[in-house]
């Protein structure tokens, strides 16, 4: 494969993670409004420890995935790495 098409992938690959942690952390975010309003909470101080615990989870569920998402796109920069080097020992051996 040509490096710029194995760049290209990199890149779609990177921006698809940033994507979708961006949404991942905006549906957490607005699903964090809705329990506030619900509740009748403008801020942390008015906050319960059940409202607390539910911001708590759904934090970390967000970060799971985000975690997730990076621990994908570093094997896919391995993987190109992997491949371009064994594209440049078979171009030298020739």
């Amino acid at each position: 494969m040509d490096d710029a098409i194995k760049l290209f992938l990199v890149l779609v690959g990177v921006a698809g993670a940033g994507s979708l942690g961006y949404l991942v952390f905006g549906a957490a975010r607005v699903a964090l409004r809705r329990m506030e309003r619900r509740a009748g909470l403008t801020g942390a101080a008015g906050a319960t420890p059940a409202d607390i615990d539910d911001r708590l989870a759904a934090l970390e569920e967000a970060t799971g995935r985000l975690a997730e998402l990076e621990e994908r796109v570093d094997f896919a920069e391995r993987m190109l790495t992997r491949q371009r080097e064994a594209d440049r020992l078979d171009a030298g051996g020739r």
